[in-house]
């Protein structure tokens, strides 16, 4: 089937292990209503990061508000890791 490049396909990170916490810490891909990718920051599964690199509680779907998408959503997986890395030492 060729060559997979596994890293440059991937849509999800888990760096739990990285940041040293006994629980769950993704960078996601999301794909947005316009189509466009955008990237979030998960912890423990329900809490989101913002680009202000504070906590903010993820909820359902449809109840997710343009400007919650607009606070937690970044543009790419590079600018997500480096907002995770400013409260590194609070997680």
């Amino acid at each position: 089937m060729g060559d997979l490049n596994w890293e440059d396909n991937a849509v999800r990170y888990r760096l739990s292990g990285y940041l040293g916490v006994s629980y769950d810490v993704f960078i996601e891909q999301r794909a947005q209503l316009d189509k466009s990718i955008k990237w979030v920051v998960l912890l423990a599964g329900s809490t989101c990061l913002t680009k202000k690199a504070e906590c903010l509680y993820e909820p359902m779907p449809s109840s997710r508000t343009e400007d919650f998408i607009s606070q937690t959503r970044f543009d790419t997986k590079e600018e997500a890791f480096e907002t995770l890395l400013k409260v590194k030492n609070k997680l």
